[in-house]
């Protein structure tokens, strides 16, 4: 299976594809577990799009956040 992910923050983009360290402690557990499950993939892409080509995406995230 193959994914592709876009995601409207570059540290984060950054950080899972292994160019930035983790530094925050509570983090580092969530990297992992994102790192486990791309592992069972065959190709994963995680890149960085701006916020304003993103807001669908950034309307329904708070969406499901208020609900």
């Amino acid at each position: 299976m193959n994914l592709e992910i876009f995601l409207d923050s570059k540290l984060v983009v950054e950080q899972v594809n292994g160019n930035f360290k983790v530094k925050s402690n509570n983090l580092k557990p969530l990297r992992d577990k994102i790192l486990e499950h791309i592992e069972m993939l065959e190709f994963v892409s995680i890149n960085h799009i701006y916020r304003e080509n993103n807001k669908r995406a950034d309307e329904l995230a708070n969406l499901a956040l208020d609900s």
